[in-house]
């Protein structure tokens, strides 16, 4: 979905020839792709692989919720590093910072991209519910100017909470 400002010559008043010159035109798109699959883990499936684009470089984000996922998702990882599909990838577990805020883990998340030297083109990943994906959102979109996020879901409503937050990220109940 795409919405599009632009000044038009009517909107510009008497001296539009020379304000038209300054005039501008924004598109602004939101997309979301869903996929559900079946072994998402399974180093033969391409559909994560297909979601991390040209990433060689990965800071995959976790909590409790994702503990059982991530042994899968390590080996899986470790599979595509030895086919030289990815160069390097570093896990944050936010479970281990229970006593940190909001802020305060971003910034746990924003320094484990610059340790693991993500660049643009590079990948947040979240695994786990909502409050991950929240995190990674934004992260992902403060650091360099925008670095891609994959969110793998753990359950409906957290696959609910990140179409949600795709359009506002709340952090300590303040929007941002």
């Amino acid at each position: 979905m795409g919405i599009k400002a632009q000044v038009r010559h009517a909107d510009l008043g008497k001296d539009s020839e020379r304000q038209l010159k300054s005039s501008f035109c924004i598109d602004i798109a939101v997309t979301f792709r869903i996929t559900a699959a079946r072994s998402l883990f399974d180093p033969a499936c391409d559909v994560l692989p297909a979601a991390l684009g040209d990433a060689l470089r990965l800071v995959v984000v976790h909590n409790s919720a994702a503990q059982n996922r991530m042994g899968s998702l390590e080996m899986c990882m470790r599979a595509w590093q030895d086919a030289g599909r990815i160069e390097s990838y570093r896990v944050v577990d936010i479970g281990q910072h229970e006593n940190l805020d909001e802020l305060n883990l971003c910034q746990v998340v924003l320094e484990a991209g610059v340790t693991a030297r993500l660049r643009r083109h590079d990948c947040f990943v979240a695994v786990g519910g909502e409050r991950v994906n929240k995190l990674v959102s934004f992260a992902s979109t403060s650091f360099r100017r925008y670095t891609p996020a994959v969110h793998i879901n753990c359950d409906l409503p957290s696959v609910v909470a990140t179409l949600r937050s795709g359009s506002r990220v709340v952090l300590d109940d303040e929007p941002i």
